[in-house]
């Protein structure tokens, strides 16, 4: 079980920033809701509690390929979704430039 304090564990994140790069399916249910895809990834839902949905302008698939790295490290070092501003377009490389 995942609390909202817990980082996603590594391999759920790298099949979260795979999705959203490749998958029009789960980028679009990913906006739409993001609590209910991370469930299908196997996210506890009370990980995902504090997730805005929807997300009104996802980034892009350009977007999260740029920020790969740092999304990656930002999700599996800080608790999830506390911050959904690191999948909104032209907001995530500013939110994310704040970690080491």
């Amino acid at each position: 079980m995942t609390s909202t304090n817990t980082p996603l564990p590594a391999e759920t994140v790298q099949r979260l920033v795979e999705l959203l790069i490749r998958d029009d399916s789960f980028r679009e249910a990913f906006s739409a809701n993001p609590s209910q895809a991370l469930t299908t990834l196997g996210v506890d839902e009370e990980a995902t509690r504090a997730c805005c949905n929807p997300i009104a302008n996802l980034a892009t698939k350009e977007e999260f390929e740029a920020l790969r790295e740092k999304l990656t490290k930002h999700l599996q070092i800080n608790a999830a979704f506390r911050v959904v501003f690191c999948f909104e377009a032209g907001r995530a490389a500013s939110q994310l430039d704040g970690d080491a």
